[in-house]
C-alpha cells in the first residue's frame, strides 16, 4: 500500500515584490507576529489532534535569464507514520511502530540515498548511506545509536562496508550519564580493523549543587593510553552565578596552571566584572579585566575594556549600547582607535521583528555606512525576504549583493527559496529551490517548545555559526542542525552556566549552499531557528 501522497500547502503569504537597489524594504506588521527573526516551527495549534507537516521533494533550478534548469533533486518516501496520514478525503493509514524514513537524492552523475530508522520514542536508530550502481543499491557507511534507559544518547558508532567482509566498525562515540542527567563523560574510540583504542575524551565531575564543577579532557599518548591534557574548575556563589573558572594543563605527570578567572556580579546576578589573570613563570598576572555598566532599567549601557598597568586598572576602549523606546538595542558603538571604530545600528518592525541591521565603520572624521541587512516578512511572521546590500558612497548597491525571498506554508517551512544577486543595474535571479510536502497526524499533546532569546552570527554563514543565548541555570545544552527536509547533520553537546552562553556549530565547509534548520535544547527550553549557508 502506498503510503504517501504529494500535497502542496497552499501559501498564506501576501507576494513580495523587489525592491529597488538603492529603496528601504516594506515589512508587513502583524501584532502576533514573532519577536525574533527567522523564527520556526514544525506544527501548528490542533484542538483534539497533532497535525504535522513532512518533507516529500525538493527541487533545486539554476535560472539564467528568467529561464529555470532542474540542478537536482531529493525525494523523501515514509514507510509508516506516527499517527495517521490525513490527506484531504483520502482514507486514514493505520498507526505503525515500524516508522522508516528514507530520502533519495539525484543529479545527472549521482543518485545516492540515506536510510534512517526510528524507536516508538522517535529517537533515530541508524542512518544508511547508499548508492545507486548498475541498478542496484550499494552501501556506503552507516551511524548506529543505542539509548540507555533514561533515553540519554550512550553510543554513535560509524561503520563502513566492504563488498567482500560486509559491515566493519571503524569508530564510537560513548556517553555516561548522572542519576540527574548530567553528562558524566565523552570518549571517542577508535575501533579500525577491530582494534578498540580510545583517541580522546572528556570527563566531568558536579558539585553537591549539580553545578558543573570540573572538566578534565584526555587525549591518546600515541602508545598505549590516554592521559590528562587540559583541566578546568568551576565555582559558584550561594545564589548559583559562577564566580570562578580555571584551566590548567597536564606537564610532566603534575598539573600546572595556565590562567584564571574571577566574576562578580550585580545584586540582580548581572555580571558585572569578569577579570583574567595568566600564570607565568611561577607567578600570576592580570592580564585585563572587562566591566560592563548597567542603567536604571537594568539594561547594559557600557562596557570597558582594562588593563592593568602598576597598581592601576587603565581603560583602553569602551563599548557603547543604546535601546529605543521599547528597549530593543538600537545601536552598539565601538569607537574608534588603532584599529578602526565600528557601529552598529538596528530597527525593528511595530511588533518588534529585526527590520534593518547596518554596519558602520569611521572614515577620519565621521560614520560611514558599510553594509546593510534587510527583512522583511509574512503576515503569519515568518521571514519573507533579507537583502543583504553595500553602501557605494551614495546609494545602496555596488555590486555583488544579495537578496533571498521566501514563500512559506501555514507551518513556517518553505515552500519557494529564491536567490538574487545584483548585477549589471538589476537584481538577477541565478537559482530557486522547491519544497513540497504532505500533511499527517501524529500524537496529540506534544509540548510546544519553551522560547529562548537566541542570536545567531554570522548569518548568512560559511564554516561555522555561533548561537548565543541566555540560560537561566546551568546543565547540558544540546545543538541540532537540520537540512531543510529535517534530516539531522550535525549534533553538539555541551555544558552551559546561568547567563550568557555561546556554542559553535561547525562543518559548514561541508554543505551546500541553502536554508538549514538549528535546533537548541537547554533543559525544558528549545528554540528553533533558520540559518542560510551561502
Amino acid at each position: 500500500m502506498k503510503t504517501h501522497l504529494l500535497i502542496l500547502l497552499l501559501s498564506t503569504v501576501a507576494a513580495v515584490t523587489l525592491p529597488a537597489q538603492h529603496d528601504t524594504i516594506p515589512y508587513l506588521t502583524n501584532p502576533a507576529q514573532r519577536e525574533a527573526y527567522y523564527r520556526y516551527t514544525n506544527s501548528k495549534p490542533a484542538p483534539s489532534r497533532a497535525l504535522h507537516s513532512r518533507m516529500i521533494a525538493i527541487a533545486r533550478d539554476s535560472v539564467r535569464t528568467g529561464v529555470h534548469s532542474l540542478l537536482d533533486s531529493t525525494t523523501y518516501s515514509y514507510s509508516g507514520t506516527r499517527g495517521t496520514i490525513t490527506p484531504s478525503s483520502v482514507t486514514p493509514i493505520p498507526f505503525d511502530e515500524s516508522y522508516l524514513y528514507s530520502h533519495g537524492y539525484q543529479s545527472s552523475a549521482l543518485v545516492t540515498r540515506a536510510v534512517q530508522t526510528f524507536d516508538a520514542a522517535d529517537r533515530i536508530l541508524s542512518h544508511i548511506e547508499q548508492r545507486y550502481d548498475a541498478g542496484t543499491w550499494i552501501n556506503n557507511y552507516r551511524r548506529l545509536y543505542t539509548y540507555d534507559g533514561n533515553g540519554h544518547l550512550d553510543t554513535m558508532s560509524t561503520w563502513g562496508w566492504d563488498t567482500v567482509a560486509g559491515w566493519w566498525e571503524g569508530d564510537r562515540e560513548a556517553y555516561s550519564y548522572s542519576t540527574t542527567g548530567r553528562l558524566l563523560s565523552y570518549y571517542y574510540i577508535s575501533t579500525y580493523q577491530g582494534v578498540t583504542q580510545p583517541m580522546n575524551g572528556d570527563v566531568y565531575t558536579y558539585d553537591s549543587a549539580d553545578s558543573l564543577a570540573s572538566e578534565t579532557h584526555y587525549q591518546w599518548d600515541g602508545a598505549s593510553q590516554l592521559l590528562p591534557n587540559t583541566r578546568r574548575h568551576y565555582r559558584y556563589s550561594a545564589t548559583g552565578d559562577r564566580v570562578y573558572q580555571d584551566r590548567e594543563t597536564w606537564s610532566a605527570g603534575t598539573w600546572l596552571p595556565l590562567d584564571a578567572d574571577s566574576i562578580t556580579y550585580t545584586t540582580a546576578h548581572q555580571q558585572l566584572g569578569f577579570y583574567t589573570a595568566s600564570y607565568v613563570s611561577g607567578a600570576w598576572y592580570y592580564a585585563g579585566c572587562v566591566y560592563n555598566h548597567y542603567g536604571a532599567s537594568g539594561r547594559l549601557d557600557s562596557v570597558d575594556f582594562l588593563t592593568l598597568t602598576g597598581s592601576a586598572w587603565l581603560l583602553t576602549s569602551r563599548n557603547y549600547y543604546e535601546y529605543n523606546a521599547a528597549g530593543k538595542l538600537a545601536v552598539l558603538t565601538i569607537p574608534p582607535d588603532s584599529n578602526g571604530g565600528y557601529r552598529y545600528l538596528f530597527s525593528y518592525t511595530a511588533d518588534g521583528s529585526r527590520s534593518t541591521h547596518i554596519t558602520q565603520g569611521w572614515d577620519v572624521d565621521h560614520w560611514e555606512d558599510f553594509d546593510r541587512d534587510s527583512f522583511a516578512y509574512d503576515a503569519p511572521g515568518y521571514l519573507a525576504l533579507h537583502q543583504y546590500a553595500h553602501w557605494n558612497g551614495t546609494y545602496w548597491g555596488s555590486g555583488g549583493d544579495y537578496l533571498y525571498t521566501f514563500t512559506n506554508n501555514a507551518y513556517g517551512q518553505i515552500l519557494v527559496h529564491d536567490w538574487y544577486i545584483f548585477a549589471l543595474g538589476s537584481w538577477q535571479q541565478y537559482k530557486q529551490d522547491r519544497y513540497y510536502y504532505e500533511e499527517y497526524e501524529g500524537p496529540a499533546g506534544i509540548p510546544a517548545p519553551q522560547p529562548l532569546r537566541e542570536t545567531i552570527a554570522p548569518d548568512p554563514f560559511t564554516d561555522a555559526f555561533i548561537v548565543s543565548f541566555e540560560a537561566g541555570a546551568g546543565g547540558a545544552a544540546t545543538l541540532k542542525l537540520y537540512d531543510a527536509a529535517g534530516c539531522l547533520l550535525t549534533r553538539t553537546e555541551t555544558m552551559i552556566t546561568p547567563g550568557t552562553n555561546n556554542i559553535t556549530c561547525s562543518g559548514g565547509y561541508a554543505l551546500p549552499a541553502g536554508v538549514y534548520i538549528y535546533e537548541l535544547s537547554t533543559g525544558g527550553a528549545t528554540c528553533r531557528g533558520r540559518v542560510v549557508r551561502q
